[in-house]
């Protein structure tokens, strides 16, 4: 199975962590939900692998 969308974060100190790959746009973004409820990352980002940019970015304060 081919993985179009990647969810990443990364923490306060810098490390950039996989949170997981996924086929279609809606699994992907309800793992960015999910990590944006119950973790401490600083950055939270929806990849499109295909297009190589960041399609959704969340940023704690």
């Amino acid at each position: 199975m081919k993985y179009r969308f990647k969810v990443e974060a990364t923490a306060n100190n810098g490390n950039k962590i996989i949170l997981g790959s996924y086929p279609t746009y809606t699994l992907a973004r309800k793992r960015l939900n999910e990590a944006v409820e119950h973790s401490l990352y600083q950055v939270i980002r929806l990849i499109d692998l295909e297009q190589k940019k960041a399609l959704l970015s969340v940023e704690r304060e």
